[in-house]
């Protein structure tokens, strides 16, 4: 058996060495945002450039040096270094910035979600921790002989950390002012820095997590329900609703042929009389905050975890309003939607189903007419979420090719991560036909309608960015410009009042997720203190007579 003698080192050089992977390897992201900050590196600001690297260097190293304990010095590196280097990963791969949203999403994700995230490089990248672990343990780390020496010693290397500092910021405060001003530019510099942004966002994700157990003890006594009345409550001797709300998943308008897109991808759509609204924006960038935040009263500048888990939402006012509501699931999630509604999952915990299967577990006639009630029912697709889009559709929808076939879609050309992307959709299209022809045949027992919306947008290699997630703030428009498209069956326009030549011309003002709670309120005349009248699509658009206070 081969015996392997460790090397010994001592504890200073141990930290200037892990130090020293920390700066160069592990931040990488930061070295690219650094140069695109500075507009590349010149001899101008040579001495600049050097002045924040040498101080980042000091700064990680007297971390790693405080932290230094026998016994404890490797198991305090690694807690460090093996998520630092999944976060390096992350932001290389796929450009997120991690905020508390981008934590949330992580420890909040599902099988089926993480999973399709695996990709060759992913492989490379445990077995390149697994080579690190191997070296940092046969390391033997050397010690001060006395334990008074080592904190001596500590408290020395402060003391002169302190002093440089103060002399090196102050000979470039005029740069390094810069650097530190509170600015979107400086900001994500900031938010580069590895390990301190995902620290910094793991302890914002815990203040939340925090409020909202504080805010479930108290729950009985804060949950705030909102006055109900319906306008015209249901007739039993008459046609019941039905309406479908589907909830993509990381579409795009951009890439919807019936808002202007080049290619086909909404053959089936553009034969149905759709009303699809051009300029839609979401509430977020990720699923946990659009889907919360669209069927809350709040909006996106008002919406918070906290407000949300303490208010009923849109879904809870409907179910008390003599709908019957279920949530059917295609692996997403509902985010805390559903707490009071009923949801189906479809499919398993470990693999998400084909879209179709949504369609498939919708009631049959004969269920219906079973039991007679008005229905609103939400099917969240798997739509056109990422890395690996042609898991999404089947090979009749492998219409644009080549098409990307990897989670590591930044080893796809543009073109053919383009193409995969567009097959989703036209995925999508399929699937959004087939409901509406689902609710033409309950036309006879049943006034339908279809109304579509994505969770947010997304990115494909535009301007170097993929997928979703970035701040809203700097988030390109591919993230946040997303499809709302609604289809009423005659029966519904004319029950409800609605002009739908008035709604086409309505398609193009600016709307998004703000607009959804009051205007699925205001168009099934449900009365409730927390609607708006301004914030409702619909309402510019009802026929101008009195309405019966009883349905038909």
């Amino acid at each position: 058996m081969i015996e392997y003698k460790k090397i010994s080192i001592s504890i200073s050089k141990y930290c200037c060495v892990v130090s020293a992977y920390f700066l160069l390897i592990i931040n990488l992201p930061f070295h690219k945002a650094f140069y695109d900050f500075l507009g590349g590196f010149h001899t101008n600001n040579i001495l600049y450039i050097i002045s924040v690297y040498i101080e980042l260097f000091f700064i990680i190293y007297l971390f790693f040096y405080l932290i230094s304990i026998p016994f404890l010095t490797k198991f305090l590196t690694l807690l460090l270094l093996i998520p630092s280097s999944f976060v390096t990963y992350a932001v290389l791969t796929y450009h997120v910035k991690f905020d508390s949203s981008i934590i949330r999403s992580i420890l909040e994700t599902n099988f089926i979600e993480a999973f399709s995230f695996l990709s060759i490089k992913f492989v490379f990248l445990l077995f390149y921790q697994i080579f690190v672990l191997f070296i940092i343990y046969y390391l033997k780390i050397l010690y001060p002989a006395s334990l008074k020496k080592f904190i001596f010693k500590k408290i020395c290397t402060i003391i002169l950390f302190c002093v440089f500092s103060v002399v090196f910021v102050y000979q470039n405060r005029a740069l390094f002012n810069t650097f530190f001003a509170e600015t979107p530019v400086s900001e994500l510099l900031k938010d580069q820095l590895n390990p301190i942004n995902y620290i910094s966002s793991l302890k914002h994700y815990y203040k939340e997590k925090y409020s909202e157990f504080v805010l479930f003890k108290d729950q009985h006594q804060k949950f705030i329900k909102f006055d109900v009345q319906r306008k015209n409550p249901p007739n039993p001797l008459k046609k019941k609703l039905l309406i479908i709300f589907v909830l993509g998943e990381s579409a795009r308008s951009k890439s919807f042929s019936l808002n202007g897109y080049e290619r086909k991808t909404n053959p089936e759509l553009e034969k149905k009389t759709v009303i699809s609204f051009t300029n839609f924006f979401s509430c977020g960038t990720l699923t946990n905050v659009s889907v919360p935040c669209m069927f809350s009263n709040f909006g996106r500048k008002n919406y918070n975890l906290k407000a949300f888990h303490n208010t009923e939402n849109l879904l809870e006012i409907l179910e008390r309003s003599f709908f019957s509501v279920v949530w059917f699931d295609n692996g997403m999630g509902s985010h805390g939607v559903t707490r009071h509604i009923k949801e189906v999952q479809v499919g398993s915990f470990y693999k998400a189903t084909n879209d179709f299967e949504l369609i498939r577990n919708l009631p049959t006639k004969a269920e219906l007419q079973q039991h007679p009630q008005d229905r609103f029912i939400i099917l969240h697709q798997r739509g056109s979420h990422g890395p690996n889009y042609s898991s999404i559709y089947t090979e009749e929808f492998r219409k644009f090719t080549p098409d990307c076939k990897s989670s590591d879609i930044q080893s796809c050309s543009k073109e053919s991560l383009r193409n995969s992307y567009d097959n989703s959709i036209l995925w999508t299209d399929s699937n959004l036909n087939e409901i509406i022809n689902y609710l033409k045949n309950m036309n006879d027992i049943n006034d339908t309608a279809m109304i579509y919306v994505s969770d947010h947008g997304e990115s494909t290699g535009e301007y170097g960015m993929y997928m979703h997630g970035l701040p809203y703030i700097i988030a390109p428009d591919n993230q946040i410009h997303i499809p709302f498209i609604v289809w009423f069956s005659e029966g519904f326009t004319k029950l409800e009042h609605l002009d739908t030549i008035c709604l086409t011309k309505e398609k193009e003002n600016n709307y998004s997720h703000d607009n959804i709670f009051h205007s699925i309120l205001g168009l099934l005349d449900i009365q409730t203190s927390a609607y708006q009248k301004r914030l409702e699509i619909f309402s510019p658009c009802k026929w101008p007579h009195v309405v019966n206070n009883f349905r038909r």
